[in-house]
């Protein structure tokens, strides 16, 4: 087993420059509001989260052609968006990581995007928006 880990690891160093990938999928863009929680809100038992910062990477998708990008693989990607600003901080996120975009864009259908709010190193709540039924769907978690 040890064995064929070491065979892998080679083919990998040696070889995946070379090689050429195509992945196609549901690409999405996460964000990410990272801050700190100073107290419980009086209205409901939550976190009241003070944003310090906000950032955002490709996601689905999108994160396999980059992990496969960072392996040295000469990486495409195709996915539907949505022509709206989510589509085009996600392109920029792919190609600031040399992969090159080829997004199909769905009108009445919005980039999917996943927001998650974490504060104190745990994740305080998420929501996704992906697709349209009679406007934007947008699913919450929490906790």
């Amino acid at each position: 087993m040890i064995e064929q880990l070491h065979e892998v690891i080679q083919e990998i160093e040696q070889k995946w420059a070379a090689k050429r990938m195509l992945v196609v999928g549901d690409v999405m863009l996460d964000k990410y509001i990272w801050g700190d929680v100073g107290r419980i809100s009086p209205e409901a038992p939550v976190p009241v989260v003070l944003a310090t910062h906000r950032s955002q990477q490709p996601g689905g998708a999108a994160n396999v052609a980059m992990n496969l990008s960072r392996l040295g693989a000469y990486t495409e990607i195709i996915g539907f968006t949505g022509g709206d600003e989510d589509e085009r901080l996600l392109a920029e996120g792919v190609r600031a990581n040399g992969i090159l975009p080829e997004f199909v864009v769905s009108q009445g259908f919005p980039t999917i995007t996943k927001q998650r709010i974490l504060a104190g190193g745990s994740r305080c709540c998420g929501w996704t928006v992906s697709g349209w039924v009679s406007g934007p769907r947008t699913t919450m978690s929490g906790w």
